[in-house]
């Protein structure tokens, strides 16, 4: 399985609850626990084609492989400088300004816990038979520690943060992502995107882009 890329503790399998993701120099590979498959996204250093194959174990023990999108780096490359415009323009239609005003109106609070920096993303894991999971209690722990809403714009540049609703103080609601950034003029700044919106307009450009994407999988040339 080719080389390791390392994650915190030194390991390279992220346990998700319902699968494994094994990262690899040259691969990603996600693995379902309650299956006999798993599914690969292959970077092809070598063959310089990008592709995603599904491996699964027939019945008899066969071990069969089927390819669901191969594209070249060239092609890709070429691919990827033709959409970047609309990838930025998708991007920012995402975001919205966040004022602290309009949260305290709305009983809207902000818990940076859940977006971790890197830096300290290895004391809030841990390593158990070889895979990396997520401590809930160290995770839970940081919870709450936000004094006030303003402290939101002297987080890190690019630090995100949940969005939660308390109109119900019984089930406050997470319903989408923030970011703080500072702009030209160095003053801070909040934008986020709720799930809804982000879910409605990546599917829209999925539809709009995936034709392009797969007519340039129909020129590949069999290797």
């Amino acid at each position: 399985m080719g080389g390791t890329a390392s994650l915190p503790h030194g390991v390279n399998r992220l346990d998700l609850e319902e699968a494994v993701l094994i990262i690899c120099e040259d691969k990603l590979v996600l693995h379902p626990k309650d299956g006999d498959q798993h599914w690969t996204l292959h970077f092809g250093p070598i063959s310089k084609i990008l592709d995603i194959h599904r491996t699964r174990r027939a019945a008899g023990g066969a071990v069969e492989y089927e390819t669901l999108f191969e594209i070249s780096h060239e092609r890709l490359g070429s691919l990827l400088g033709e959409i970047s415009a609309e990838l930025m323009s998708a991007f920012r239609s995402l975001l919205h300004p966040l004022q602290i005003d309009w949260m305290v109106r709305h009983h809207v609070s902000a818990e940076p816990a859940f977006f971790p920096p890197e830096s300290e993303f290895e004391e809030l894991t841990r390593v158990r038979k070889k895979r990396l999971y997520i401590d809930a209690t160290k995770l839970q722990d940081r919870i709450g520690h936000l004094a006030y809403l303003e402290d939101l714009l002297d987080l890190p540049d690019g630090r995100a943060f949940s969005i939660i609703c308390h109109r119900n103080p019984l089930t406050p609601k997470d319903f989408g992502v923030g970011f703080k950034v500072t702009d030209p003029l160095g003053r801070p700044q909040l934008l986020w995107c709720s799930y809804r919106r982000g879910e409605r307009q990546l599917k829209a450009l999925v539809g709009k882009l995936m034709p392009r994407f797969m007519a340039a999988m129909e020129i590949t040339p069999s290797e």
